[in-house]
């Protein structure tokens, strides 16, 4: 673990020092003095990167218009920068060395826990980073809530599916009752009694039994009503059920809970903010595994709503979950507002790659809210259209709607158009199809190769400054 700090000046000896400037500037020791001296500065004004009396000082340079999110590019970069010393300290403007902290803590993450050694590359001497500036804690504490939740969001994505079975995952949920956050766990007996047939036909083929977890935060105790509510799909392993899935990059499938692992982390992040808002969080834990019991494609269930379902594709499996848990967060919680998150299509990541997360819904007025969320937030939403002219290709002939369209093309809209069908006439609702954007297969300055825990920064700024 490394040990963020925040000093107004450096008084510490530290092995390298790191300065961000803006482009065409010439370092100016009356603004430089917090973090080196007279001498260094002078040898600094003709060369970015120097070695002077022992210690690294390098420059890294920023756009006379740079944006927050480009100073948590800058401070991700730095991570590779330090990965060979013990103790760094870095200089940026005051009002973005949060930003530049951020990134850095985002860089540095890594899922290492089942490592029994580790490369050279791998490893890290960096014990400590020293963020020269007026900032401190208390300024920085929004900003490392919403990082441990970044991180709890990648953890859920990155663990096997061995460990985070349905059961698994319920388990983790339940520890946030510590926060303040109120916990109902709905197994499959009375999932049964319910009537959760979809979300059911799902897990039958799992060993694996599942779970609904419903979390609440009350943060406005003078309304009952709830602000917002958020669903998210937790299929914890899809091998596609009896309609398997090619063996060719299945094993990224533990990762098709990763729309539930953005709702949790963001609850947690909520309560650990405090929010004054009241918002409820759920989602539908299950496997999705070819068995003797497995759902096969033909089998008609019948829905929370009561609506019937030709099940034509058991892959299509997230859409099953998700109509049942938005059907009865309406019904029990009277919510008016839902935004549901899940790694639904593989036709999102056709359309937009690793680029954008799609969105659609019902409600123009919450979608430019939500895409303008995604643009601060750098967690970017591309919008989708809806309408009667994709809905009906998912008509069935011998029940009210098949979980797949008639035709080829559009599966993302077609796919939402499903989850329409559960939407009632007076709620407010969007769709966010993370498929693609839930892992990043290269890495960057922010997100290194894994999960990205995609969802958690574009929500949080979402109902902070948009409801």
């Amino acid at each position: 673990m490394i040990e963020i700090l925040f000093k107004k000046k450096l008084n510490n000896k530290v092995n390298k020092k790191i300065l961000l400037l803006q482009e065409n500037s010439t370092p100016n020791y009356s603004e430089l003095n917090k973090i080196i001296t007279k001498e260094e500065c002078k040898a600094l004004q003709n060369n970015d990167e120097i070695y002077y009396q022992g210690n690294h000082l390098k420059i890294l340079r920023y756009k006379k218009n740079a944006t927050h999110l480009d100073f948590q590019d800058l401070g991700g970069s730095i991570v590779n920068l330090t990965k060979d010393i013990q103790t760094a300290s870095v200089f940026a403007p005051d009002k973005e060395i949060a930003n530049v902290a951020f990134g850095f803590e985002l860089g540095a993450y890594r899922f290492d826990k089942y490592k029994t050694s580790k490369s050279d590359k791998e490893k890290t001497k960096l014990k400590k980073v020293y963020f020269i500036g007026n900032s401190n804690d208390e300024q920085y504490y929004e900003f490392k809530i919403l990082k441990d939740a970044i991180y709890m969001a990648r953890d859920l994505s990155s663990e096997p599916a061995n460990v985070l079975t349905p059961k698994n995952f319920m388990e983790r949920i339940v520890d946030l009752e510590k926060l303040g956050i109120h916990i109902t766990i709905i197994d499959k007996k009375e999932l049964t009694s319910l009537g959760f047939n979809m979300l059911l036909s799902v897990a039958q083929g799992s060993d694996n039994e599942p779970y609904v977890a419903i979390m609440e935060w009350k943060g406005n105790q003078s309304q009952s009503d709830y602000d917002l509510a958020l669903v998210g799909k937790g299929v914890c392993f899809d091998s596609g059920g009896i309609s398997l899935k090619d063996s060719d990059g299945m094993e990224e499938m533990k990762r098709d809970m990763s729309g539930a692992g953005c709702i949790v982390a963001t609850m947690k992040s909520i309560a650990l903010q405090n929010i004054n808002k009241n918002i409820i969080g759920a989602v539908g834990l299950v496997e999705n595994m070819p068995s003797g019991k497995a759902s096969k494609p033909g089998d008609i269930v019948k829905s929370l709503s009561g609506k019937t379902v030709e099940i034509i594709n058991t892959d299509a499996e997230g859409r099953l979950v998700l109509g049942d848990l938005l059907w009865y967060i309406q019904e029990k919680y009277k919510s008016k507002k839902i935004i549901d998150i899940a790694t639904l299509t593989g036709a999102v990541f056709v359309a937009f790659a690793d680029v954008y997360a799609g969105v659609m819904g019902n409600n123009q007025n919450l979608i430019n809210k939500l895409i303008k969320a995604g643009v601060a937030s750098g967690e970017e939403l591309w919008q989708l259209p809806l309408n009667k002219k994709y809905d009906k290709r998912i008509d069935s002939d011998i029940a009210d709607m098949r979980n797949i369209s008639s035709q080829r093309g559009a599966g993302a809209i077609t796919a939402a158009c499903f989850l329409q069908r559960f939407i009632k006439e007076k709620t407010v609702w969007c769709h966010i199809d993370m498929a693609g954007v839930d892992v990043n297969k290269f890495g960057s300055n922010t997100c290194p190769r894994g999960a990205s825990g995609f969802g958690v920064s574009l929500l949080n700024k979402f109902i902070k400054e948009y409801i």
